[in-house]
């Protein structure tokens, strides 16, 4: 398979919440900038950065996150969340100037877990393969219906998409959770954006 490496760039649509068609981030946080992973759709996972403080949160995160967030980030946003057994699971976006990280960040109390550390290669891990399918799905669904509200519709979000996909050069690979929930959603996939259990850009 022809691997894919995009970089994000601002999508011009304002303030957006970026859509996890790969999700990243490790325990053990690099002191540099994360860098932009393979098969990925460049603008659907861009977000407008703006003039934001250094390790700001959003208002719906709590500061128990920030030991598991990295030493300097400009913004951390919600992504989507739930409650499971003992603990909350806070999904987070974390940017970095024209990169952005994805965290699953457990919360117990006054002391935070981050579940999904990026592999060897400093490559994201699909959620599904650090917590249960059904619950990374229920995550994924949370996530797509804020993203849907932040591009200005779903019909939109399918538009987006399509340009993408139509622009991508080779099989666009996205965890399984992610293909599965935008069908739930009613979101029709091109034929070019495949699902996978392993980590996006490689071989499934």
């Amino acid at each position: 398979m022809n691997k894919l490496r995009f970089k994000y760039f601002v999508m011009g649509l304002g303030l957006v919440l970026a859509i996890a068609l790969s999700i990243t981030v490790g325990s053990v946080w690099p002191k540099s900038q994360p860098q932009a992973v393979e098969g990925e759709l460049p603008s659907l996972l861009a977000v407008s950065q703006g003039n934001f403080p250094v390790n700001q949160l959003s208002p719906d995160l709590p500061e128990t996150l920030k030991p598991c967030l990295p030493e300097q980030f400009a913004r951390a946003e919600l992504l989507a969340e739930l409650e499971q057994n003992d603990q909350h699971l806070y999904h987070v976006q974390v940017t970095y100037g024209d990169d952005v990280a994805q965290p699953l960040i457990a919360v117990q109390g006054d002391r935070c877990q981050v579940l999904n550390p990026r592999d060897e290669n400093n490559a994201d891990v699909p959620l599904s393969t650090v917590i249960d399918e059904e619950v990374a799905k229920t995550l994924a669904l949370q996530r797509y219906q804020r993203t849907f509200e932040q591009v200005g519709g779903k019909d939109e979000f399918q538009k987006l998409l399509n340009e993408e996909a139509e622009n991508a050069e080779a099989t666009v690979w996205i965890p399984q959770e992610n293909y599965d929930a935008l069908q739930t959603l009613g979101i029709s996939m091109p034929d070019n954006v495949q699902p996978t259990q392993e980590v996006p850009g490689g071989q499934p």
